[in-house]
């Protein structure tokens, strides 16, 4: 599958390599064939994904905290981007993969859709009535009152794909993972206010039974 994407790259590097100058149509052709082939593999990528969530999957009892902890540090955040995690620690039962990919594309999009040169993301998390709420709170320009209710269905982005990568599906994935494990997912984004909101709850759950698959 990443041939696909990966064999115009090579044509391109061939042609760099061999010192030829190539015209710029077919030089533009060239750029827009791995664009696209990037995104069809994402888009197969994100589906197996999709697909996947909640099935055959060991679920146990699962601190979020440690979860997210994992999550952040694989990110390459270097200078352009600040964190404050304030989540603390407590038990859900889910399954470990499902909520780290929950994670990483709540994470990803708030610096995806963000415009500021070092976008900033602050993570708190509460605990009321036996649930626990995380919030992802983020400093970018926000998320049009029109396009609230549609960026949870599949296939739907903010920006047109020549502006932002991403195949329309991460969010989809996140309201999926969040309903098979009886939990939520709400955002708040009050434009032109900055910044949007991106919340989960979950039920605590009490350590009875250490693994089951679902």
């Amino acid at each position: 599958m990443r041939a696909i994407s990966d064999i115009p790259r090579w044509i391109l590097q061939d042609v760099e390599d061999a010192g030829i100058e190539l015209p710029d149509e077919i030089l533009a052709n060239l750029q827009m064939l791995i664009r696209q082939s990037s995104r069809f593999v994402q888009l197969t990528q994100d589906f197996a994904t999709y697909s996947r969530v909640g099935r055959e999957q060991v679920i146990t009892f699962i601190d979020p905290a440690k979860v997210l902890e994992e999550v952040l540090s694989g990110f390459d955040i270097g200078s352009k981007c600040l964190i404050t995690n304030n989540v603390s620690p407590c038990q859900i039962w889910i399954s470990k993969h499902d909520l780290a990919t929950l994670f990483e594309s709540i994470v990803s999009n708030a610096f995806k859709h963000n415009d500021r040169s070092k976008a900033a993301l602050t993570i708190n998390s509460s605990e009321m009535d036996g649930f626990v709420t995380i919030e992802f709170s983020d400093d970018g320009p926000g998320i049009r009152e029109d396009m609230q209710g549609k960026i949870f269905e599949m296939m739907k982005t903010l920006k047109s794909k020549d502006q932002v990568e991403g195949s329309g599906l991460g969010l989809a994935i996140c309201k999926k993972i969040c309903k098979i494990y009886e939990g939520k997912i709400w955002l708040k984004s009050s434009p032109p206010n900055r910044g949007t909101t991106f919340g989960l709850v979950f039920p605590i759950r009490s350590e009875q039974n250490s693994t089951e698959t679902i």
